[in-house]
């Protein structure tokens, strides 16, 4: 059943088991679990079924960090939540992802055995098909030519499978329509949760819509599952009892956000052909999944230099781009004093893209974006872009707080101060030593670092992954939440999504 508080003419009340506030992934995914429970479910949803400009602006938030993009736009605030744009691409985490304590903050309480049968439901949720992963040659019997490329035992290939991208929404809305002890709420803005005068529990939360429709509602358990930002805002923001907000006792609501992270490392120019029909430069469709591949650190790597996990995407450059390498490389031999190696052969390829080397000069002589000659954008087997992902590692500085601006409904903002420490650039940095170790133990191929690694944390881009402000620990002096999710200190207020991870892998 679904209801809309626009459509109520005066205050609601709701009395259920289970109030599900948030209907993204971890809501609709948690709603699911409970239907046929013989328990009553309300499901509440800041939004509607579509896109609505109004509301999706209460994500606007302040940013104090040395990244400015509007938060607004990395999350969606309707029903589904932000699988209404997400990509699709999934994997576990690994197991030493769970294991790992970073300059003394707690790693998680689970391992990944704990959560061997739930991956295999998100798995199914997200319409991945058969769970293949790190054993595609095992499962498949495909012969991968790159994976020669790969040598030593530093670097591995790490598969991910790709989801169509199941829209939780659209795919899920009808299962829960019809199902008799669950309720949605939509465009049911969360204000406030209440508690007890103790403050150990949830009495009701409090709900709005944009033109002061207003609903309390009461249940013997509440799961907030409004993800990375919005948890901790929610945490916040319900201060009646205690001025800093639920849970956080050892001021550590809205600490420890971390993202993925990313940017252009250089490139690799190989002396031989190599395979492009590989699983690394195009993602394969086989039976009922679809897989790409990656190159990621081993765990004795991890555990032996202590940094923080990665992976490594390989793109096929161009012929005209492989011409320009060539260049470059026999403009920094000459600049040493050094004989280009295979200097015929490096001067044929250039010949073969002559009209790409015109067009470089006449830039750089002319001071101008135009060209003198049309090229063409010819894929090189010859030629691989190196890009890096990697995990941010926790930070008890990086976080977000309440800010001085108001929203639509009258609350405080987020202020977002995210901040990376010394850990990603020295990833960053083993990551590149490694992947040329790598390429010098085959004698393939020559690794050519972007010069502006060293820039500084600017040059980093974020995917937007919204993570760790109410992470998991065993102590409540370590972390929001326990092992199940729930926020210590209270009996019946569980977190959901992606708040609550301790780590967050590559």
């Amino acid at each position: 059943m679904i209801k809309d508080l626009k459509q109520f003419d005066q205050f609601a009340k709701f009395d259920v088991d289970v109030c599900i506030l948030g209907a993204g992934a971890a809501g609709i995914t948690i709603a699911l679990e409970l239907i046929d429970s013989g328990l009553s479910v309300l499901s509440v949803e800041s939004g509607g079924l579509e896109y609505d400009q109004a509301t999706q602006e209460l994500y606007k938030a302040e940013n104090a960090s040395f990244k400015q993009f509007p938060l607004e736009s990395t999350r969606l605030r309707f029903f589904g939540g932000t699988t209404n744009h997400w990509a699709g691409m999934c994997r576990p985490l690994d197991a030493y992802d769970f294991e790992r304590e970073y300059d003394g903050i707690s790693s998680w309480p689970i391992s990944k055995q704990d959560l061997h049968s739930y991956y295999q439901k998100a798995q199914n949720l997200c319409e991945l098909g058969e769970n293949v992963y790190d054993n595609y040659q095992e499962k498949t019997g495909v012969e991968d030519g790159f994976l020669k490329e790969i040598k030593g035992d530093k670097l591995r290939a790490s598969f991910f499978q790709r989801s169509p991208p199941t829209r939780f929404g659209g795919e899920y809305l009808e299962r829960l329509k019809k199902a008799k002890n669950i309720q949605i709420l939509l465009n049911a803005n969360v204000k406030e949760l209440v508690e007890n005068p103790q403050g150990t529990h949830i009495t009701s939360a409090l709900v709005a819509t944009l033109s002061d429709v207003e609903a309390t509602i009461v249940a013997k358990k509440f799961i907030l599952a409004t993800v990375g930002l919005e948890n901790p805002r929610l945490l916040l923001l319900s201060n009646r009892k205690n001025k800093a907000g639920i849970g956080n006792s050892h001021d550590l609501v809205g600490r420890y956000y971390m993202d993925h992270i990313g940017r252009y490392t250089g490139k690799v120019i190989f002396r031989e052909p190599i395979d492009l029909n590989s699983v690394f430069f195009e993602e394969k469709k086989i039976s009922d999944f679809q897989i790409g591949a990656f190159l990621a650190p081993t765990e004795e790597l991890i555990r032996r230099r202590g940094c923080g996990n990665f992976r490594l995407q390989l793109t096929p450059g161009s012929e005209a781009d492989l011409s320009i390498e060539i260049l470059r490389g026999i403009k920094q031999d000459v600049s040493n004093l050094n004989w280009p190696d295979d200097l015929i052969l490096k001067l044929s390829d250039m010949v073969s893209n002559a009209d790409v080397i015109a067009n470089l000069a006449y830039k750089n002589i002319f001071d101008t974006t135009d060209k003198v000659f049309e090229t063409s954008h010819k894929v090189s087997d010859n030629l691989l872009s190196v890009f890096i992902n990697m995990e941010q590692t926790p930070n008890y500085d990086s976080r977000v707080t309440l800010g001085d601006n108001l929203d639509g409904l009258g609350l405080p903002m987020l202020n977002f101060d995210w901040r990376l420490s010394i850990k990603e650039e020295e990833t960053l940095n083993i990551a590149m030593q490694e992947f040329a170790s790598m390429l010098g133990l085959s004698g393939g191929g020559r690794f050519r670092t972007s010069s502006e690694l060293t820039n500084g944390e600017s040059d980093f881009g974020i995917s937007c992954h919204h993570s760790g402000t109410t992470r998991m620990a065993n102590d409540p002096r370590h972390g929001v939440v326990d092992r199940n999710c729930r926020v210590h200190g209270t009996s019946n207020l569980y977190l959901a999504g992606s708040s609550v991870f301790s780590t967050i892998g590559w």
